[in-house]
């Protein structure tokens, strides 16, 4: 885990403990899900339905100011940060455990039109040292 990413974390766990103190019985935790990071500040977990609700939010804000702007869906998060890790070098077979699939090949048949441009980077890198 990246130092700056385990930081946030801490942040977070502060904050939740914060609540859970100000509100006392008021704060209202979901059996089994009371170690989770993300949660409302009242305790409750963060379903997908919520978060595909905010970013609803945050799409149309930005189509007010640009209409042809293309909504974003979490899945598309997730898409963005495993093409730029492929992109930035890391490995196929690391991504494929972060995130969470069950096999390389589910991981390397979703990705692997990263790889081209990923293997002209790397090309002309070579090229360029070896000259």
């Amino acid at each position: 885990m990246l130092p700056e990413v385990c930081e946030i974390l801490q942040h977070q766990r502060k904050e939740q403990l914060k609540s859970r103190m100000a509100l006392g019985e008021n704060y209202k935790q979901e059996k089994g899900l009371e170690d989770i990071c993300f949660q409302y500040p009242t305790g409750g977990a963060y379903w997908s339905e919520a978060i595909r609700h905010d970013m609803d939010k945050v799409n149309t804000e930005i189509r007010r100011d640009y209409p042809d702007f293309e909504p974003i869906h979490p899945h598309v998060l997730r898409h963005t940060f495993a093409t730029r890790w492929i992109e930035n070098g890391g490995s196929m077979k690391t991504l494929q455990t972060i995130l969470g699939h069950s096999n390389y090949g589910i991981t390397a048949d979703i990705y692997s039109h990263v790889l081209p441009d990923v293997r002209q980077k790397e090309m002309q890198r070579v090229m360029s040292a070896a000259f």
